[in-house]
């Protein structure tokens, strides 16, 4: 019986690797409506098997939007990066698709920003670095991802007040990033996707490389 289930589980687990292969294959080839159908079927297939909470639901979540994104949908991009991000539990019992619900905070910022409202994205800049820094730890290289975001984004806008506070709040991580450990070593996340979406702006997305 026990190897029954197991046998289950190792297909189930493979039949969500298929389809997050199908989606990337989709969205790569161009098929923006099939590859959005498909991402949301998906999150549907994840929440059965794995659970609401889940790794797995969280990731096709944040896919869905990536892939909004991607085509040019940026109203829908958004409002699906804020379904992703209200997966993410507390610090001390965060869920398990936590680290997308961070990526989400992180990209909406962006496209914040992109929009012109300075304000919301500083909040939800300085939210993501706050949110993996809790969960992760802030030498975390996803931490310090999130970090130089935030300092960038000062550096950008002339906030020199924001930028001392930053840096008060976190000196490990602001050493380990003058340092280059960043350039190092990325324990959490892979190298950024530069995607070309319409009107030539450049939307970035996350490359989940390793397990937590």
């Amino acid at each position: 019986m026990a190897d029954e289930q197991y046998s289950r589980g190792e297909a189930q687990e493979i039949r969500i690797k298929a389809e997050f292969y199908l989606v990337g294959a989709l969205a790569k080839n161009g098929n923006s409506f099939a590859a959005t159908q498909r991402s949301q079927e998906l999150i549907q297939l994840c929440v059965a098997i794995d659970g609401v909470r889940s790794f797995a639901a969280n990731h096709a979540r944040y896919s869905l939007a990536v892939t909004l994104c991607e085509a040019g949908n940026l109203g829908a991009a958004m409002e699906a990066y804020d379904k992703a991000r209200k997966y993410l539990g507390t610090a001390n019992c965060p869920y398990e698709g936590w680290i997308f619900a961070v990526f989400a905070t992180n990209e909406l910022a962006q496209l914040y920003e992109q929009e012109g409202n300075i304000d919301k994205a500083g909040k939800y800049y300085e939210e993501a670095l706050v949110d993996f820094a809790q969960r992760g730890g802030d030498e975390s290289s996803g931490a310090l991802l999130m970090l130089k975001d935030l300092i960038d984004f000062h550096e950008r806008y002339g906030h020199e007040e924001q930028l001392g506070r930053v840096k008060i709040q976190y000196p490990a991580s602001c050493t380990l990033l003058s340092a280059g450990r960043l350039d190092e070593v990325r324990l959490w996340v892979g190298p950024r996707v530069t995607t070309m979406a319409r009107r030539g702006k450049k939307y970035r997305a996350w490359a989940w490389m390793s397990p937590i």
